[in-house]
């Protein structure tokens, strides 16, 4: 058994959908789950909407024919998000958490904002091995061949000039 809902029209940007209603007695929509079509006609993307308590249902995310994810945007990548505060959340179940903010065109990157685990770091790996990692002090160290602390090759801390170690 199978529920079939067909498009009335085969037009891009038109298409068909399933609306929900709240059971408060007003049956205002909160959610939509809808398909566009897309230029061709043939195939489409997945539309979902919700109430924003306003007059309209804006569409917050869609899956495209491609896979692609957007999240308050017709993607162009596989995970594109569009918002006036862009932050994605990537949070551990022991609650140590890392934000990632792309407001006015910046980039911050933020390892245990709220000091949940603490002595935190930042690290970077290529091939298979720790290149450069920032802890919880602010030093920022840079590995060469197989080192792996910041007393290794190179350290920068704030407050000190840049100076190579080699113990």
């Amino acid at each position: 058994q199978a529920l079939y809902v067909t498009s009335p029209s085969a037009v891009a940007g038109e298409g068909v959908g399933i609306r929900m209603s709240a059971s408060s007695g007003s049956h205002e929509a909160v959610g939509i789950i809808g398909m566009v079509n897309n230029a061709s006609g043939n195939s489409g993307s997945m539309t979902f909407h919700t109430y924003d308590g306003g007059a309209t249902i804006p569409e917050v995310a869609r899956f495209d024919n491609s896979g692609n994810l957007g999240l308050g945007v017709v993607p162009a990548q596989l995970l594109h998000i569009k918002s006036a505060a862009p932050d994605i959340r990537i949070e551990d179940s022991d609650g140590g958490y890392v934000d990632l903010n792309g407001a006015n065109g910046n980039l911050e990157l933020r390892a245990d904002q709220g000091n949940a685990v603490g002595s935190s770091e930042i690290s970077f790996f290529v091939d298979g091995g720790k290149k450069s990692v920032i802890n919880a002090n602010g030093c920022l160290g840079i590995f060469g061949s197989g080192a792996t602390n910041t007393r290794s090759d190179m350290a920068l801390t704030s407050g000190t000039a840049v100076s190579r170690r080699t113990n």
